[in-house]
């Protein structure tokens, strides 16, 4: 499911009023198909303000998408979790036009909810018969991270040159499709390691 944020992405082009955007941060990530290696980012901004989501793969992050069973697993989806909070050295705009207010990231089910163990049953058609077998943590689906921000801005940001340093951090993403509504314009550009930045026109 599409958060809040990318689904009012196809309306804000005519239509700026959806603001502030209420996050669906319990949507599940299994039911939005997505391809390694690739990621995803989208500005929203409306007068001062300015919301961002970045979403990725949990694979290209930490290297699996199952649900954290180890210490040393779940660490890592710790550390992911805190570097993706550190906005400045992730997006950096080329006049410094904003100020980061609030960032959260949505683990979907990588973290396993305190009390509860995760039990689902796949099958194995080979040797002629089925096999059910229930697994605790893992998951027969694709696990994400989704970062949420939202930003308080003194100048334009379509004034402004954006520099994605993700592919620096983790390189396992090749490519992020990046678009973008601010106030009355509207693009849509794929950044590479060696072709990180865009003018936000």
């Amino acid at each position: 499911m599409k958060s809040r944020l990318l689904a009012a992405y196809s309306i804000a082009i005519c239509l700026l009023t959806t603001w502030p955007l209420a996050y669906a941060k319990d949507s599940h990530s299994h039911a939005k198909p997505h391809l390694h290696g690739l990621a995803e980012l989208t500005l929203i901004a409306q007068g001062n303000a300015l919301e961002i989501e970045f979403s990725s793969p949990a694979y290209d992050l930490i290297g699996f998408e199952h649900q954290a069973q180890s210490k040393q697993e779940v660490e890592s989806v710790q550390a992911a979790i805190n570097t993706l909070k550190k906005l400045d050295s992730l997006l950096i705009f080329s006049n410094k036009p904003c100020t980061l207010v609030k960032a959260s990231v949505n683990t979907a089910d990588l973290l396993a909810q305190s009390g509860k163990k995760s039990n689902v049953s796949h099958t194995h058609p080979d040797h002629g018969h089925d096999k059910t077998h229930q697994h605790e943590g893992h998951r027969n689906y694709h696990n994400e991270f989704t970062a949420y921000y939202q930003l308080n801005c003194s100048k334009p940001v379509s004034d402004s040159t954006l520099t994605v340093n993700l592919f620096d951090v983790y390189p396992s993403i090749q490519q992020i499709k990046v678009q973008w509504v601010l106030q009355n314009r509207q693009g849509a550009n794929t950044l590479t390691p060696q072709q990180r930045t865009i003018k936000l026109k």
